[in-house]
């Protein structure tokens, strides 16, 4: 098996022109891949109906990367000595606080103009590949940590263990200015109350809410919310999610989850979580709890008894010898699923209903909730708290994720170049140009809403052509996925056996990708089928096992991917120069990539 990455501009037009072509190498990952294929037991088989699918097998997704230093500076820079930074006047004061604080803006670094070469208006970061590619090869590039990552005071998990670093490292670009570090998109998440204006959460049939004493919830520092509902009527706690946050699509999975604890008196019977489609017209996707068994009239730990459209979970809180009477219920709606009412595009909302049990003739229900939680992921992951509307630099969010970078938002994203990011004035001085990619929110680029083809971790999914329709060739409706990976064979694949991988890499991420240091590397994935179908996930922690077919999600992925094939490349996809009187940074045009790989 041999491979060639081909780079083209105005790929498929009479003005086509190839920009660079290069040999790739095939890694063990390949070897093990087909080898999975091969010799899978027929008792494996037969016990998991659809594993031996051949789109677990294919080429199922691409990276793009850079060299390892590159994540420590450009617009990935952040000083390391919190000195320069905690205190106005410092060196690097401004340039902290315009990037986290004031504005979110990527801003590309240059120490003194070292990375303006050409004009002020083009960004030349530094030409290095990295590692050359070695078959033993997992990832693209060893140690991708962002300069972030590496300052005290910033950490993940992994199960129960706290890591160094603001976010896992995967060995290329990731995408958190999408998908945040913190998934959660529930504002007022800790205190539903602080919302005294009721513009994100509304109530039904409630009598009462109130917040509860601190230590009162499932996690220390914490303070549950009791709901008391009506006689005979559903309470009800409900949150519209912005579609600037997120909408349904067929590439995005969404979980809701809350925590949940009987009262000792007047305690509900039932709980119902709906992931509900809010554009009419409506439809929810529910799972119902049971907490009450009427044939013995006795309250129970909550069970799943109802799905609609949905997959759930329920996961005691403490260990196997203790309870403390807390439960994290969770319901997962998968993208792929949704149906004639939600089309790509619809607003979400989160919904959580609670009813009294039938022999309580005169009273309501009572309830105590916690952490509410929607992210984008098959299953739920680690509960983070949001104190406001959108999460803060310390909660994860977007202002310390634009360091991790590398391409723009959904709704597009600011950028600035700067000639000196030392001894900033204010947040506009030391600007050479500054503008938003993509310029258009109606353009295809990894995140575009249409689209949606990348997950939080820089994977882009692969699209595979349909030789069954006639008049529309792409699932789910795509007249153009120019910013996923197309696979698919040459139609004489008997005689060349070729199968190509094409990309359109849109100007907006090459643009930004080049303020974070540029495109330097890439790389093919295939499942890695042993950790998709583990209940733990990469991290050590509990996760919903996905059934077949396996689908891909933009937020958290459910799929783990398995190195295939890499390219390190001797020049930068993103390098741009100014043309005359036009600013390079703006004049950027798609990029197609053809990787064609040979099975002779």
């Amino acid at each position: 098996m041999i491979g060639t990455v081909e780079i083209y501009a105005d790929f498929n037009t009479p003005n086509q022109k190839l920009v660079s072509s290069e040999s790739n190498l095939i890694v063990n990952g390949a070897a093990e891949n087909l080898c999975t294929l091969l010799t899978t037991p027929s008792g494996i088989v037969s016990g998991a109906v659809g594993i031996t699918d051949s789109s677990n097998f294919t080429i199922q997704a691409l990276s793009l990367g850079k060299s390892s230093d590159a994540y420590r500076s450009n617009a990935h820079f952040y000083p390391q000595d919190v000195s320069s930074y905690i205190r106005s006047g410092r060196e690097y004061y401004t340039y902290v606080n315009a990037v986290k604080d004031a504005s979110n803006i990527p801003r590309a670094v240059s120490l003194v103009n070292e990375n303006i070469s050409y004009t002020a208006c083009s960004y030349d970061p530094k030409r290095d590949p990295g590692m050359w590619p070695n078959p033993n090869d997992t990832q693209l590039e060893p140690d991708t940590r962002t300069a972030i990552d590496v300052v005290s005071g910033q950490y993940h998990y992994m199960g129960s263990n706290v890591m160094q670093g603001r976010a896992h490292s995967y060995g290329h670009n990731l995408n958190r200015i999408q998908s945040n570090t913190n998934p959660n998109l529930i504002s007022y998440s800790e205190d539903p109350t602080a919302d005294s204006a009721g513009a994100y959460w509304t109530v039904a049939n409630l009598g009462s809410s109130s917040l509860s004493a601190t230590h009162s919830g499932p996690e220390y520092n914490s303070s549950a919310l009791l709901l008391s509902s009506t006689h005979n009527t559903t309470g009800r706690l409900e949150q519209d999610i912005s579609l600037l946050k997120t909408s349904f699509h067929h590439n995005t999975d969404h979980t809701y989850s809350v925590y949940i604890k009987l009262p000792d008196t007047n305690a509900t019977s039932s709980i119902t979580l709906n992931i509900r489609d809010n554009t009419p017209t409506r439809q929810g996707y529910t799972a119902q709890f049971v907490t009450y068994d009427e044939s013995v009239s006795s309250y129970m730990p909550p069970v799943v008894s109802a799905l609609a459209g949905t997959a759930a979970k329920v996961t005691p809180v403490g260990d196997a010898t203790t309870s403390s009477g807390w439960y994290r219920l969770e319901v997962a709606k998968r993208g792929a699923d949704s149906g004639a009412n939600t089309p790509n595009g619809d607003e979400v909302q989160t919904r959580i209903t609670f009813k009294e049990p039938g022999f309580k003739p005169t009273t309501g229900a009572q309830i105590y909730v916690w952490g509410p939680q929607l992210e984008e992921s098959y299953g739920a992951t680690r509960y983070q708290p949001v104190t406001t509307v959108t999460p803060g630099f310390e909660e994860g969010g977007v202002p310390g994720d634009t360091f991790l970078g590398c391409y723009p938002h959904t709704s597009g994203t600011p950028f600035a170049i700067l000639s000196d990011i030392s001894y900033m004035e204010d947040n506009l001085s030391n600007i050479l140009a500054s503008a938003v990619y993509p310029d258009t929110t109606d353009r295809n680029y990894f995140n575009s809403s249409s689209v949606r083809s990348m997950d939080q971790n820089g994977y882009i999914r692969s699209y595979f052509p349909s030789a069954t329709k006639t008049a529309q060739a792409w699932p789910h409706d795509i007249t153009n996925p120019a910013s996923g990976l197309i696979v698919s064979a040459d139609v004489n694949f008997s005689s060349t056996g070729e199968v190509s991988c094409i990309t359109t890499i849109a100007s907006a991420d090459l643009g930004l990708a080049n303020l974070y240091g540029g495109i330097f590397k890439c790389g093919l994935w295939t499942i890695d089928l042993e950790k998709t179908l583990s209940d733990t996930d990469e991290h050590g922690n509990p996760k919903l096992v996905p059934s077949f077919p396996l689908n891909f999600n933009t937020g958290y992925n459910k799929l783990v991917y398995k190195l295939f094939a890499e390219k390190s490349l001797t020049k930068n996809l993103a390098a741009v120069k100014d043309d005359g009187s036009n600013a390079g940074c703006i004049k950027y045009s798609d990029l197609t990539l053809v990787w064609r790989l040979n099975f002779i």
